[in-house]
């Protein structure tokens, strides 16, 4: 049997799989909050024990975080807990038998393995006369959700986690060297994930509100699924201005990223934002702002782009790098 473990900003999922040839079956699962816990030893045992699975039943786990992993720790980044990745293996008693990676480590190594059903295209195919012959199959991966996540996957086998989502924020327009003023006064440094993340919503609601000299405080009222759900009702302009500059801003950074990485295997959307936007997605904001690269535009018409539908990619990746580690 394998351990998996997703533990997001959001939601923390745990798995239980059982591996026949190269397929994976899920027997097993549990989603709580992240919030819901302080200490994530107890979330494991009690999971195991509720499964009515050992300790030594485990032949191989991996623990995926929304944070970086270094020195046998996670900071995980939008909860303010760090994880003691060594306490966490001798707890639990499979300490050989657990790796640990990035959230989006794992959701690279399950897109890998991915139906068609499973994503929903943006684009459309075109055979571009000078990009025929491809110079490479990367792929690239952007997922916001309570923070922002960014990966590679290099030539369909190496998943690189990136920290990316932390650079900085490059505005295009008049528009948005307003909304750097006045993130900067907030946050200092205003990266990407300032903006394009659940939180990052929120804080583009306020901005609007402050764009039409009203209190921007009022906007603890509204969560980022309150702004989405009145931007696509149409029963709020400042939440539909909101969510149009995250859609724009969205599609300029998933065009830096192809650019950055020549994906030309694809650009995946994954997180817990965006396969709730999908008719927004394809209405032409997003593409737009993707296309928009001036010289290069024509190099990224031949980059597809891809939303991830499936909310367990994640928990499948994570079971497929335990028995990559376990081989």
């Amino acid at each position: 049997m394998i351990l998996a473990g997703d533990i997001g900003g959001t939601n923390t999922r745990l798995g239980i799989f059982e591996q026949s040839g190269s397929e994976l079956c899920l027997v097993r699962q549990k989603k709580q909050a992240s919030t819901g816990w302080q200490d994530l030893v107890p979330v494991i045992y009690d999971f195991l024990k509720n499964a009515g699975v050992s300790p030594e039943e485990i032949e191989s786990g991996c623990l995926s975080f929304a944070g970086p992993i270094q020195d046998n720790h996670c900071q995980l980044t939008n909860l303010g807990k760090t994880i003691d990745l060594e306490r966490v293996q001798k707890s639990i008693n499979i300490e050989t038998r657990l790796s640990f990676c990035n959230d989006l480590v794992a959701l690279g190594y399950g897109l890998l393995s991915l139906k068609p059903s499973q994503l929903d295209c943006l684009t459309t195919k075109k055979s571009a006369c000078s990009y025929t012959h491809l110079p490479s199959f990367n792929r690239a991966i952007l997922a916001p959700g309570t923070g922002l996540g960014e990966s590679l996957i290099i030539e369909e086998q190496y998943v690189m986690p990136t920290e990316g989502a932390h650079g900085d924020f490059a505005p295009r327009s008049e528009l948005e060297v307003r909304l750097w003023r006045f993130l900067h006064l907030e946050f200092g440094h205003v990266s990407n994930e300032r903006i394009l993340s659940g939180p990052g919503l929120t804080r583009l609601y306020r901005f609007f509100l402050n764009e039409a000299g009203k209190d921007d405080q009022t906007s603890s009222l509204l969560s980022p699924e309150v702004i989405t759900q009145k931007a696509i009702a149409k029963s709020c302009p400042v939440c539909e201005h909101a969510l149009n500059l995250f859609l724009e801003i969205l599609g300029a950074e998933a065009g830096n990223l192809a650019l950055r990485s020549l994906a030309f295997g694809g650009i995946y959307l994954g997180g817990g934002i965006v396969p709730k936007l999908l008719p927004q997605l394809h209405e032409g904001r997003f593409l737009n702002a993707f296309y928009d690269k001036g010289r290069f535009c024509e190099l990224l018409e031949s980059i597809p782009v891809y939303v991830i539908l499936d909310e367990k990619t994640a928990l499948y990746g994570a079971a497929r790098y335990a028995i990559l580690q376990r081989d």
